[in-house]
């Protein structure tokens, strides 16, 4: 047997006597499991099942952060769980008929829409073919008839775009912005994108939900749909990195009458503002949502 083979097999082997330790701590000893300076070390790679809300749901766990994170502390727990509650809830108890999942990583925000709204159109956008496969995965796992997932991004026109922060692992921060936080150890890459002006003409559809995430991309992709932001009134749920951008974040929406819920994942807390100008940056979630919505988010999220 190969050096390289012999070496696979002990990883596999330890990460699968991980997943069996992690096990026995949650069913006999949970509020032990439920640390993270426990279960961070626990993580594993396998295909399992989880409760969300009472319904199963089948997710791959492929020894990182969020997946694993989320087996041992649940959907609403520490990885952004204040965060993909409101999107469940939102999915959930909103008429919404077409969303989209931008920076769609392994699938997570898709699958969490998709089981609390069967009726609602979700697409699903993940630029990295190493992420993407996860991504199809879960999708599978749950069968899931309602969500569409592609290959490429969606930019400002059609084509190619270099990314960073790729490597050969399944890292998050993947970027098509070369900020002052991209890491030199990770290689860059050319990937597909898609003008989203286009997708929204092809669907034909008025898109009534939006989460993006992808990595300092996002105010530049929302300047480019302004049009769409107009026409359709979506909620976006958008990650905002840097509170120096809360005002450029501001300004664009202004105009168009919304404003905003700050998120802290970390305390589960939450906080309607019409401003984000001056805000302490205590997250990095934030949702949009036309001002004329406030009433019934209130509603939802306090029920």
């Amino acid at each position: 047997m190969l050096a390289g083979e012999i070496q696979l097999k002990m990883t596999s082997r330890s990460r699968y006597f991980r997943f069996l330790i992690g096990t026995v701590l949650a069913n006999f000893i949970p509020f032990i499991i439920k640390r993270k300076s426990i279960y961070s070390r626990l993580s594993f790679t396998k295909d399992i099942k989880t409760l969300l809300e009472g319904k199963e749901i089948m997710f791959h766990c492929h020894n990182e952060e969020i997946s694993n994170t989320i087996f041992y502390t649940g959907f609403f727990g520490d990885y952004e769980g204040q965060t993909i509650k409101m999107w469940h809830q939102i999915s959930k108890n909103l008429e919404l008929h077409t969303a989209l999942d931008i920076g769609a990583y392994s699938g997570f925000f898709s699958i969490v829409a998709a089981s609390a709204n069967p009726t609602m159109e979700i697409h699903a956008f993940e630029p990295n073919p190493i992420t993407f496969k996860i991504l199809k995965k879960n999708l599978d796992l749950n069968n899931f008839e309602n969500v569409k997932i592609s290959n490429f991004g969606l930019s400002s026109k059609n084509g190619h775009e270099k990314f960073f922060n790729f490597g050969d692992t399944f890292n998050p921060g993947m970027t098509s912005v070369n900020h002052r936080f991209v890491d030199s150890n990770f290689i860059q890459a050319s990937f597909e994108i898609r003008d989203i002006l286009d997708l929204r003409k092809k669907l034909y559809k008025k898109i009534d939900l939006i989460k993006l995430d992808i990595e300092r991309a996002e105010l530049p992709l929302l300047q480019h749909a302004k049009s769409i932001i107009y026409e359709d009134k979506p909620i976006i749920f958008c990650e905002v990195l840097d509170a120096e951008m809360y005002d450029s974040f501001q300004n664009f929406f202004q105009e168009m009458e919304y404003e905003y819920v700050q998120i802290d994942d970390e305390k589960k807390q939450y906080f309607f503002t019409s401003k984000m100008i001056n805000r302490e940056i205590i997250g990095r979630n934030w949702i949009m949502y036309p001002r004329g919505l406030k009433e019934d988010l209130l509603s939802i999220f306090r029920g």
